[in-house]
């Protein structure tokens, strides 16, 4: 099974956030099979070093914190202003 289009532009996105965080990881077509087999069809195989599927993880623990940090932004009061 080929990624499509659509994925090989996240697997760009994937990879930015894997080598920021490891080292060693596997970006072959192969690891872009099994990566993309997974997320679309939940194929089961062993991507403990598949690069794909770790910077997806990264990349999403990275949006959740962005999340996060936007929301108590946003709910900020500010300081008390009182003299």
């Amino acid at each position: 099974m080929n990624p499509s289009r659509r994925w090989k532009k996240h697997a760009a996105v994937y990879r930015f956030f894997a080598e920021r965080q490891c080292v060693g990881l596997d970006y072959s077509d192969e690891a872009a099979q099994a990566a993309y087999a997974f997320e679309s069809q939940g194929a089961r195989s062993n991507l403990a070093r598949n690069g794909y599927a770790v910077g997806k993880h990264w990349a999403n623990v990275q949006v959740e914190e962005w999340r996060r940090d936007i929301g108590s932004l946003l709910s900020w009061e500010g300081p008390d202003r009182r003299p």
